[in-house]
């Protein structure tokens, strides 16, 4: 007569001293799991003997496939191992109303919450289609202390105050003429800071990086 493992006095039993049972209970839970991994299959139970069958007749064989997959698991593919080449922070993109018209060309710098996806800040530096000063232009969410305004900065140096200009449900405006000297302190920068209050008048301030502004705001010359 054999063990009826659906009965909970049994398991109750089997759990107080395991081997009591089965010394070789690590062997049988090796081949247990191996048949979970292998040859499984819906509508079988665990200990069907047409489903362990196969498992006790080549242990030696799907043991070794099993060893394998865990050391598979243990190590690194060379792909995943070797660590992907970082984006640019700023990125440079083209559009034109036309075929025939003078595409426009900007930069842009986006800081994101890594767990949502949620926009910080982002700042773009763009060239008119017809040439003259380059327009920078930031955006910020709503729900901003609008009266305390936008503050650029570079570096250490005094901070740039902008108007909030609009808004609309993806967020708040400000825009303000880069200036010969502003542009050259942003290619020779190594940080650019964005800073507005909340509506409770807390101060909040999202750092930005120069670095390859210089690069990346030549290529939409």
């Amino acid at each position: 007569m054999t063990d009826d493992w659906r009965d909970p006095a049994l398991a109750q039993r089997w759990s107080v001293d395991p081997t009591q049972f089965n010394p070789l209970r690590g062997e049988t839970l090796d081949v247990l799991l191996t048949a979970i991994e292998t040859v499984f299959l819906p509508g079988k139970t665990l200990l069907d003997k047409t489903l362990l069958a196969p498992v006790s007749q080549t242990r030696p064989q799907v043991k070794a496939a099993r060893d394998t997959k865990v050391a598979s698991r243990q190590t690194p593919a060379p792909a995943a191992a070797a660590a992907a080449p970082a984006a640019p922070a700023w990125r440079s993109r083209c559009a034109s109303a036309s075929r025939q018209s003078v595409p426009e060309c900007a930069i842009e710098q986006t800081a994101v919450l890594d767990k949502t996806g949620q926009m910080l800040a982002s700042v773009s530096v763009r060239l008119p289609p017809a040439g003259g000063q380059p327009v920078m232009m930031v955006h910020v969410p709503v729900g901003l202390f609008l009266p305390a305004g936008i503050s650029v900065r570079i570096d250490e140096q005094a901070p740039l105050q902008l108007v909030v200009q609009t808004c609309d449900l993806r967020g708040c405006y400000a825009g303000s003429p880069v200036s010969a000297e502003m542009l050259k302190a942003m290619k020779a920068g190594k940080r650019l800071a964005v800073g507005f209050q909340s509506l409770s008048k807390q101060a909040v301030t999202v750092p930005l990086t120069l670095a390859q502004f210089a690069e990346s705001y030549q290529r939409i010359q």
